[in-house]
């Protein structure tokens, strides 16, 4: 991830602010960007709402000081998982009827069939049904026990459905039934409808729990109950960093600084296998949505006194606004709507290695970048590329010549499908380069030409699907 990138979702929110407030805030990034290096093109025009704290970031930072640096040349956009505007028009009937009656929605056994109801709107969508595994219940031990897969706390039932797991990630269905109507709580982005989930995840072949991404994300299937899958990047839970927090704990005991490079991550992570089987204990202890409509805050001035302040008593002024309102908190009553747990459940996971093809390539130019490899399943693509001594974005074509879009995830794992991947072009872009003058032809016949001219890199891998 980019530091712009973590940068801007620490600024981005949900709250309404007046226009000084929020050019205040659009300053003071400008100037972050200005001292930290170079920013990222698109990213400029999300910045429109101001932080209300830093303290997500913060957070974030004390969860993970490992796994916020990506490798080399990888960059990922702050967004949760991508979501499309429509499902299938099954499925919009059937949430239609759903809404209409809920009791209705009670009798429609939909566990087991999460994914195929969720399919064409997942970040890497795709027909999941040869590939999930549902997850089969142990029966309960009484009438008024937890099932394996199905547990009820404080109201709240939490229902794990299917599981699929290949090389490249593995995703869990789940849903979330409570005792009162949310759905009109929730805030809904462009990007879809998510949920946080708060929990220890912790695999049995990695020694540290993993605090990677924690978005749930899915949709409303009545007022009551949310649907959603859970992706997991099996690349980074296949990197051990015990060694990498042990040292950042001492760096911070001591007072320093240990930062976190890809060097360091070279030289102290450690690369694990992936096991054919393991399991997932999944102890689930809240369950967290942005409130659709967020306390505002309050100032108590008017906008020119606001504009007639200098930056540091503009940051002064928001650190206690922010504080008076019990923003420092996570999750608060201003900003969020919650469920508190704890749920446990310890899932069997077995990989799906179904129509999964590793490419080896090893192939790189006079300046030292190129393909070390590809990996394809059945609905993504990771470009696994070196991107030493610049700033570097990976472009891919399919076979029709057409630009595969990453979406709002990361910029080297690609979506499949609608594309021919049997044979792929790889470019290799200087970043500022592809932002200023190669987008903007990304749906035009034109790009490929305006690639050969610009690119660092390209070879044409034949994938045969």
């Amino acid at each position: 991830m980019k530091q712009t990138d973590k940068m801007i979702s620490a600024i981005q929110q949900d709250i309404e602010l007046p226009a000084v407030v929020t050019r205040k805030a659009q300053e003071a990034f400008q100037q972050i960007l200005m001292e930290g290096g170079k920013e990222t093109k698109e990213m400029e025009s999300s910045v429109h709402k101001i932080s209300h704290t830093a303290t997500d970031q913060v957070r974030s930072n004390q969860l993970k000081p490992y796994a916020s640096h990506r490798r080399r040349g990888e960059k990922r956009l702050p967004a949760a998982a991508k979501t499309a505007a429509a499902v299938a028009a099954i499925l919009l009937l059937s949430f239609g009827l759903c809404a209409a009656n809920p009791v209705l929605a009670a009798k429609i056994p939909i566990i087991g069939r999460l994914f195929s109801m969720l399919q064409g709107s997942l970040e890497y969508p795709g027909d999941y049904t040869d590939y999930t595994q549902p997850l089969e219940e142990t029966p309960p031990v009484s009438e008024d026990a937890d099932s394996s897969f199905s547990q009820t706390v404080n109201g709240v039932t939490v229902t794990l459905s299917e599981i699929y797991c290949n090389q490249e990630a593995m995703s869990l269905s789940m849903m979330i039934q409570a005792p009162e109507p949310f759905r009109d709580q929730i805030a809904t982005t462009l990007e879809g409808t998510y949920l946080s989930l708060e929990a220890s995840s912790r695999f049995s072949f990695r020694p540290e729990p993993y605090v990677g991404n924690n978005s749930l994300t899915g949709s409303f299937i009545d007022d009551k109950t949310f649907i959603g899958v859970w992706r997991v990047d099996m690349q980074e839970l296949l990197l051990d960093e015990s060694q990498i927090i042990e040292l950042s704990r001492q760096a911070q005991q001591e007072g320093r600084e240990f930062p976190i490079t890809p060097e360091v991550i070279d030289q102290y992570g450690i690369r694990l296998d992936l096991p054919k089987q393991f399991t997932l204990q999944l102890d689930l202890a809240r369950i967290v949505g942005n409130l659709a409509n967020p306390v505002p805050l309050d100032y108590g001035m008017s906008a020119e006194e606001l504009e007639s302040l200098s930056d540091q008593e503009f940051q002064e002024l928001h650190a206690r606004v922010t504080s008076q309102a019990g923003m420092e908190q996570y999750p608060n009553t201003s900003e969020h709507y919650w469920f508190d747990g704890p749920w446990s459940f310890s899932i069997p996971v077995t990989v799906n290695a179904t129509e999964n093809k590793d490419i080896p390539v090893h192939d790189f130019n006079d300046a030292g970048i190129g393909l070390e490899s590809l990996l394809l399943t059945p609905f993504e693509l990771r470009v696994n590329a070196r991107m030493e001594g610049g700033d570097y974005i990976p472009i891919l074509l399919d076979a029709q010549g057409k630009w595969m879009d990453p979406g709002s995830g990361d910029v080297s794992i690609l979506p499949i499908s609608g594309h021919d991947v049997s044979e792929v072009t790889v470019y290799l872009c200087d970043f500022t380069l592809w932002y200023d003058e190669v987008k903007a032809y990304r749906d035009q016949p034109s790009l490929k030409d305006y690639l050969e001219q610009y690119a660092s890199y390209r070879r044409t891998v034949t994938l045969s699907r």
